[in-house]
C-alpha cells in the first residue's frame, strides 16, 4: 500500500514538473526572439543547406544576415556572391552567377523571411506544434508557402541554433546559426546595398 502511494505521488510529481516546464516553454520562446526583435542592428554568421527535390541535388552556402532597423540582408560569400535583401515590402534576389536581380514582393516570397519573426516590435502571432525542442512553430503569414519553421532554441544562451523547413514543392532549407553579434553596426549599408551596374532586372 505504502509502495503504491508513493509511486502515485512520484507519478503525480513527474507530471506536474512536465506541465510546469512546457508551460514556461512558450514564454522561454518568445524571450528569445524579443532579443532579436528588439536589437536595432545585428550580424549572424550563416550555413546554409539546401536540398532541391525536383533535381535531387544538395547545395551548401556560407554568409552573414544582418539586420540594420527594419532591413535584413543575407549575403553570401560561397559558393559564389549572392544576396537576398528585405526592405519595405520588397525582396531583390541577386545571383552573381547569372548577374540577375528579382525584384518580388514580400508576400510572394516562398521561402523564409526574417521580416515575419524578427520585425522590430513585431506581434508575432505563433502556435506550437510540438513540446520539445527544437519546436515546429506555425507562422500564420507563412502559411501559403511553408506548413511551419522547426526552430533550435539555446535557451541558456537565449538564442536561435539553427531554423529549418520544407516548402510545398519538399524543398528543404536548413539555416545554421553560427556566430551572433548584436547591437553593433555593420559597414554594409543595408538601404544602399545593391546589385552592380548592368544586371539583368526582373520582376513578375
Amino acid at each position: 500500500m505504502r509502495q503504491n502511494l508513493i509511486k502515485i505521488i512520484n507519478l503525480s510529481l513527474f507530471l506536474f514538473i512536465c506541465t510546469l516546464s512546457f508551460a514556461y516553454t512558450k514564454n522561454d520562446i518568445d524571450m528569445v526572439l524579443l532579443k532579436y526583435q528588439n536589437s536595432a542592428y545585428f550580424q549572424i554568421k550563416i550555413e546554409q543547406d539546401n536540398y532541391f527535390e525536383a533535381q535531387k541535388t544538395s547545395l551548401k552556402s556560407y554568409g552573414t544576415l544582418y539586420r540594420e532597423n527594419n532591413d535584413f540582408l543575407i549575403v553570401f560569400d560561397k559558393p559564389h556572391h549572392q544576396f537576398i535583401k528585405f526592405s519595405n515590402n520588397t525582396i531583390v534576389m541577386y545571383d552573381s552567377s547569372i548577374k540577375t536581380a528579382y525584384q518580388i514582393s514580400a508576400d510572394q516570397f516562398p521561402n523564409f523571411n526574417p521580416l515575419s519573426i524578427f520585425a522590430k516590435n513585431a506581434s508575432l502571432k505563433y502556435t506550437l506544434k510540438s513540446k520539445d525542442n527544437p519546436f515546429d512553430i506555425v507562422i500564420p503569414s507563412l502559411s501559403e508557402y511553408i506548413d511551419f519553421l522547426t526552430i533550435d532554441f539555446d535557451f541558456k544562451r537565449t538564442l536561435i541554433k539553427s531554423i529549418s523547413y520544407k516548402d510545398n514543392l519538399n524543398n528543404k532549407v536548413l539555416l545554421k546559426f553560427k556566430q551572433n553579434t548584436f547591437s553593433e553596426k555593420s559597414a554594409i549599408k543595408i538601404p544602399q546595398y545593391s546589385y552592380p551596374a548592368g544586371t539583368k532586372i526582373v520582376k513578375p
